[in-house]
């Protein structure tokens, strides 16, 4: 299902931002013999860019905005503020018709196909007849892979040269 709506313009611009702001989020949280996977999509700005944060939770209809501090203060390191949507449903929906009818264009565009896979894997485990709340072996063997390569691609690799 799609329930994105949004012009071409807006569908343009968003994707435009995401390239230098954006993360697409897998994470993983150790609770006791188990391990919590997460999926989610954020924008990051300072917090003197909340109106553009407050225009694409108002574009998108879904997610949340937040206010924080760096957690990593700099020197005269200002307050930052956070677009996110973590619902699985909004992601699926949203997010990710968003990103494929709008193209990233930067090496975001890989870590997009990697996390979409796995939104989306996801997603059906959850939506099917056969509802499984708790994770399948499957998906979470595609999603520690998912997110070792997500690490890989998201270190700096230097200049290449031709």
């Amino acid at each position: 299902m799609n329930r994105l709506t949004i012009s071409a313009t807006d569908g343009s611009w968003l994707a435009g931002l995401t390239d230098g702001e954006g993360t697409f989020k897998l994470h993983t949280t150790p609770r006791g013999k188990y391990v919590q996977r997460e999926i989610g999509f954020k924008i990051e700005l300072r917090d003197d860019d909340t109106k553009a944060l407050n225009l694409i939770q108002e574009l998108l209809g879904c997610g949340t905005v937040v206010f924080h501090e760096r957690k990593k203060p700099k020197v005269k390191a200002k307050p930052m503020a956070t677009f996110k949507s973590c619902s699985l449903a909004d992601l699926a929906e949203i997010i990710v018709p968003l990103f494929s009818a709008y193209p990233l264009q930067t090496k975001k565009a890989r870590e997009f196909e990697i996390w979409k896979h796995i939104v989306l894997t996801r997603y059906h485990d959850t939506s099917s007849a056969t509802v499984h709340r708790k994770y399948s072996e499957a998906y979470c063997l595609a999603f520690d892979s998912a997110y070792d390569q997500l690490d890989s691609i998201r270190k700096y690799e230097g200049r290449i040269t031709m």
